[in-house]
């Protein structure tokens, strides 16, 4: 009779049973490797980051609207005053002291910028979009980065199918031979050979294996999916191909360069502009307004105040010329991408071709590989060939399956290449 505690454990390993049942064999596709790897990455967080310091600039702006107050203080004396060289009868002026004292509280408030506040806002948004745009090409990149790591997974599990699949020939074989050797219609040297075969083909998946389990590490490091050697690495579907278009990060942060010189135009325009300003000063001190007065005294003012640079030596004139060159410049750089990806699109189009043509062939040539082997097994079986001979028939077999199976996954990389060259993937 199974007591209470000895059920709780026999549930839970059963529990722990399904659930490493749950985590082997799992079925990974590019796409989720591709979206993790992004997740995850250091760069990722920079969109919040970026965010956040806009916020703080934006209302630093603001508050360039609120009036600024300060308080200023002075204490001096100085060598001489004013005072007045002549004497009237009956007339006592007094003296000002030389030592003299002052505090005061200052408030400034702008009325009118001609617009700096709309301009440094629009300039902003632009700095954010940008380093936006810069960092989805960051992350772009480690999409490409995970892509390549799982065709390279793909290729290695493709290799490794092939290998088992011409290891289960070999040991057909050497067990067929085995009885023939026995029988006396066989040489053993025949068996040698098989052997020593399927000892190397033991080796190249040993190291194929080696080689899948470091890329899977390092998949795991992009993406943090804990990934295992029993997965199923699924190969990608791919669709009809887009066409060329001006779609990539590249385009969209040079729209947005030549946007910020438009504004960095607009804003030199409305620093031409006359600027008006409230203020205000009250304060204590001596001598107050009243330079005749020796005494302390409370004094204020308040009005308006104008600026307006009338000259500055052409200073924007330039600004605006160098911010033209700068345009131009954007544009030399856009007629330059284009050519680049239009280079980079036909490349990748002829390989697709060339890719798609070698898959229509390779069906025919492993049909004849077949024929041939199977001359040459009998050839090998009758002892009119040697050992030697038939492996060489049945590695040229498998590197045909080998060829038709790394085939279809290079066309389906390419296609994705085209599609990340067009800025789609």
């Amino acid at each position: 009779m199974i007591t209470q505690k000895k059920y709780f454990f026999l549930l839970l390993f059963v529990s722990y049973s399904f659930f490493l049942f749950g985590q082997a064999n799992r079925k990974i596709s590019i796409e989720q490797c591709m979206e993790q790897a992004i997740l995850h990455h250091p760069i990722y967080q920079q969109h919040q980051l970026q965010s956040k310091r806009s916020d703080y600039v934006l209302r630093n702006y603001q508050n360039d609207l609120y009036p600024s107050v300060a308080v200023s203080g002075k204490a001096s004396w100085q060598n001489e005053v004013t005072s007045f060289p002549i004497a009237f009868p009956g007339i006592s002026i007094p003296a000002v002291s030389k030592d003299q004292y002052r505090l005061s509280v200052d408030l400034s408030q702008p009325v009118y910028r001609g617009g700096l506040l709309q301009q440094q806002i629009e300039m902003e948004q632009n700095a954010l979009a940008l380093a936006n745009l810069q960092t989805d090409k960051e992350l772009y990149a480690i999409k490409m980065q995970t892509k390549n790591l799982f065709f390279q997974v793909l290729i290695l599990d493709k290799q490794q199918r092939i290998i088992r699949s011409y290891q289960e020939i070999l040991q057909q074989k050497y067990s067929e031979l085995a009885v023939f050797v026995q029988e006396g219609v066989a040489l053993e040297s025949g068996l040698d050979v098989l052997k020593l075969e399927l000892i190397i083909s033991e080796q190249d998946l040993l190291n194929i294996t080696n080689m899948r389990s470091a890329l899977i590490q390092n998949l795991n490091e992009f993406t943090q999916l804990e990934m295992s050697a029993t997965d199923e690495f699924l190969v990608p579907l791919t669709n009809d191909l887009p066409v060329l278009s001006q779609d990539r990060f590249e385009y969209h942060l040079l729209r947005l360069q030549q946007k910020q010189i438009e504004t960095a135009k607009n804003m030199i325009n409305t620093k031409a502009k006359p600027m008006v300003f409230a203020f205000a000063t009250a304060g204590y001190g001596r001598p107050g307004f009243n330079l005749l007065s020796n005494n302390f005294a409370d004094f204020y003012m308040f009005g308006l105040s104008l600026k307006w640079d009338l000259w500055d030596w052409n200073q924007n004139r330039t600004e605006m010329k160098i911010l033209d060159i700068n345009s131009q410049l954007i544009e030399t750089q856009k007629q330059s991408f284009d050519l680049n990806i239009q280079l980079a699109v036909n490349q990748i189009q002829v390989e697709i071709e060339n890719q798609k043509a070698q898959l229509k062939k390779d069906p025919e040539i492993i049909a004849l590989r077949a024929n041939v082997l199977k001359t040459a097994e009998a050839q090998f079986k009758n002892g009119n060939i040697t050992g030697t001979d038939y492996i060489v028939e049945l590695q040229k077999m498998n590197q045909a399956k080998l060829n038709f199976e790394l085939h279809q996954i290079a066309l389906i990389n390419s296609q994705l290449t085209y599609m990340e060259i067009l800025g789609k993937l």
